[in-house]
């Protein structure tokens, strides 16, 4: 197959007369990636997808286009007790039973430095909620309404975190106390792993100094060179924590070639999965369903909780209002209760419903997935600043430089090769 790929990339580059060549967009791996580069240099693509290594050596290259994606790459988990337990006993976990204890996947989450992990990824933006800046509550009239940047999609951070602003808050305004948020806090997190091995102790679930070890359901092929660095970070991080706390060495395994593991984690196959929702960004108050309606989404933490059973008192206008979660999942859209509510109002009901469902960590955000492409020397696209709604300009509106035997003999001017230094 990658033989055939290539063939057909060099012949449609030795076309000069067709179409294709002036649109063509390097999107291959392994060593056809390397290849691709090649072309690229060569003057033959006008578009290379990059790798998380290719980051670093174009960092700050003016050709360098990176483009936030609306998936945020999450861990999620199967909290039940007797699963969990059954899992330790016959799916190769040890001591996996202590991922039930809410006070130790509080404490996971609060141990990732983020930023951190962000540099082993091709990613560039931690996440800390849901959803990222790429989710819209009106972009159809306002291509600006990203939800993460409004007030309530910040405050839903802040809350989360417990970061405070305000007349006697810790910062005078939300942009400020959103812009201090990090999702790290290595002594809360250290408190918080002793706090889980003493009750876990008490409750006879967990003996002291015993290892732990944690299968997550990875990917449905083998994991890459991008899950290896990012268990190794996972395991450091989890280790710090646990420091002194009573529990003795965490060790985690991206495990591949699973066919579902988004089915497979609340079967109880695996204690933890690896993953992330995507699409769905022009319509952010529509989210919850994927966490809360199980009747319209195989939920991935189905075995947390049941959100059709379960209450959640909220304020809407200064008054309570208890539904179910499942109920509220709902209640923004369609026939809902809220569906002909103004903007505000949805996204107040929004923001509490994303901090309050985090609070129980079922699922930890981690980052947001980011594809970066460096644009040939030969184009430029209108814009360099992406929106949801138009690119960067498109086909379209992309500018040519030169036509195909300018191009040509440019390239020969330049020996063959075209610097992207």
């Amino acid at each position: 197959m990658t033989k055939l790929l290539l063939r057909w990339f060099v012949k449609d580059h030795e076309n000069k007369e067709s179409p294709k060549v002036r649109n063509r967009v390097g999107r291959l791996s392994g060593i056809t990636g390397i290849l691709c580069n090649v072309l690229l240099f060569a003057g033959k693509l006008i578009q290379l997808g990059l790798t998380a290594a290719d980051l670093q050596a174009y960092a700050g290259n003016p050709k360098l286009l990176t483009v936030q994606g609306t998936k945020v790459n999450s861990f999620f988990f199967n909290t039940s007790t007797k699963a969990l337990q059954a899992m330790d006993a016959n799916k190769g976990n040890v001591n996996s039973v202590v991922l039930s204890s809410e006070d130790f996947r509080k404490a996971l989450s609060l141990a990732i430095d983020r930023q951190m992990l962000t540099d082993v990824t091709v990613s560039g933006m931690p996440a800390y909620g849901l959803v990222n800046e790429r989710y819209y509550y009106d972009v159809h009239n306002d291509v600006n309404s990203s939800y993460r940047l409004s007030e309530a999609g910040k405050k839903a951070i802040c809350d989360l975190y417990g970061v405070t602003y305000g007349e006697e808050g810790q910062y005078p305004t939300v942009e400020e106390a959103y812009a201090s948020v990090t999702g790290y806090d290595l002594e809360k997190a250290k408190t918080l792993m002793k706090a889980a091995c003493d009750k876990l102790v008490i409750a006879g679930l967990y003996t002291a100094g015993q290892e732990i070890k944690i299968r997550i359901a990875w990917s449905a092929g083998a994991p890459n060179t991008e899950a290896v660095a990012i268990v190794k970070q996972l395991n450091a991080f989890a280790n710090a924590a646990a420091a002194d706390s009573g529990f003795g060495t965490i060790t985690f395994e991206a495990v591949g070639n699973v066919a579902d593991r988004y089915a497979a984690v609340p079967a109880g196959e695996f204690a933890m999965g690896y993953g992330a929702w995507s699409g769905g960004s022009s319509a952010v108050t529509q989210i919850m369903q994927l966490y809360c309606d199980p009747t319209a989404y195989a939920l991935h933490e189905a075995a947390c909780w049941e959100p059709a059973d379960t209450d959640l008192t909220l304020d809407v206008e200064g008054e309570l209002v208890t539904l179910t979660w499942q109920q509220w999942a709902n209640a923004l859209e369609g026939t809902g209760p809220y569906a002909s509510a103004s903007n505000e109002v949805k996204l107040s009901i929004l923001s509490q419903m994303e901090t309050e469902f985090l609070k129980q960590y079922y699922r930890i955000p981690l980052f947001s997935s980011e594809t970066a492409t460096l644009l040939s020397q030969r184009v430029s696209y209108y814009t360099n600043n992406y929106s949801n709604v138009y690119g960067f300009g498109g086909l379209r509106l992309m500018t040519y430089h030169y036509d195909d035997a300018q191009w040509a003999a440019h390239v020969e001017d330049l020996g063959g090769t075209v610097s992207y230094e």
